[in-house]
Parts: structure tokens; sequence; C-alpha cells
């Protein structure tokens, strides 16, 4: 009878985390997520790194675009293994809805139904998300998205790759060596100044 419960449980897992069952993809407009940037340095467009400290401490830069891009970014690590790329994201040449809808029906042939639909309700902003495991045991994204009117997203049509747990490791790096935990000024039991935490 014990056995009931777990099966409960494990039911709930595969309910709340979704994963695809088709090959992880890894490449990207001939960048391959957890290679080093250095081996595709003819890619980089000079003086556009930037740090990115959202992920933990990584940098981007921009891509010289393959055919059938416009721009691209690819997003590498800093702290936990110095140069090796944890994102690439590319806008597609064509920022048509029609492009989407036929980018859209490829990854479902190619990748499966996507595992979660992470746009707006009123599909101003549309965007689908895979998530996949590799043999490695990398956990890595695809997201798509269309977007002309939402001024907080890329317009046009955007397609993101992630391998989120060398994202994890950047991130557990960058807390680890530059942000100790404090209990001074600025700590989270502190109570807010909202005279200086508020726009004037």
């Amino acid at each position: 009878m014990k056995k009931y419960p777990l099966l409960v449980l494990i039911s709930l897992f595969f309910l709340l985390a979704p994963v695809s069952h088709a090959k992880a993809p890894h490449e990207l407009g001939g960048l391959v997520l957890g290679e080093n940037i250095s081996s595709r340095q003819e890619l980089v467009i000079p003086g556009t790194a930037m740090a990115v400290y959202e992920k933990g401490l990584c940098e981007e830069v921009q891509i010289v675009p393959p055919k059938g891009f416009k721009s691209g970014n690819v997003q590498y690590g800093m702290c936990a293994d110095h140069g090796r790329i944890v994102r690439i994201e590319f806008k597609y040449a064509d920022d048509s809805k029609k492009f989407f809808d036929s980018l859209l029906n490829n990854c479902k042939k190619k990748f499966g139904a996507p595992n979660e639909y992470k746009g707006d309700s009123f599909q101003v902003f549309i965007a689908w998300k895979w998530i996949f495991f590799d043999e490695n045991n990398n956990r890595i994204t695809l997201k798509i998205q269309h977007n002309t009117r939402d001024e907080e997203q890329r317009i046009g049509n955007v397609i993101k790759m992630t391998m989120t747990n060398l994202v994890d490791e950047e991130r557990a790096c960058w807390r680890k060596k530059y942000k100790p935990e404090s209990k001074g000024p600025g700590s989270a039991t502190e109570v807010p100044d909202w005279s200086t935490l508020l726009p004037r």
C-alpha cells in the first residue's frame, strides 16, 4: 500500500516539471553551449563585451550574425569557468508572424511539443519554451519568441538557448567570491529606507 504515495509523487514531478524527450540541442548559429568562446573568436564583434550580473558573473558579447539572422549575442562565464558559453541568443532577419509560425512548427517537428508557454495571455508577446536533459545531465532550455509591441522584450523573432546548470555554477561561484553574507547596512533584515528606494 505504501507504493501509491510514491507513485503520486512521481506523477506530480513529471506534471510540474515536464521535460522534452527529444535529443537535446547544443549548437546554434555556429556556437556551441559549454564550449569556450575563444574557439569562435572570429565571430565576436570587438568592443561589445559587457558584464551580466543577474545570471552571476557572466559577460555578453555581440556576434556577427550568420545568414538568416539580424543580430546575435553570447553569454559566457567569468567565474566558475572563464569563457565557457552558457547562453546563445539570435534575432531572426524576418520579424513577421508568418515566419514565427513556421519557426514554431519546425521546432515542434524536431523537438516535439513545447513544455511551457511563456508569453502573455493576450499574445502580444508570444513565447514557447522547451526543456531538455542531455546525456551528461546538462539542463538545456530552448525558447522562441515573437513580439511586435511589448517594449520590455526584444521586438521581432528571437531564439535563445541556455545551459542552465552552467548558469547556476556561475551564479554560485560569483556569490561565493563576490557576495559574502553581510549583517551590516543593507542586509535583508534591515528596515527599508523608502526615501532612497523609490523614484523622486
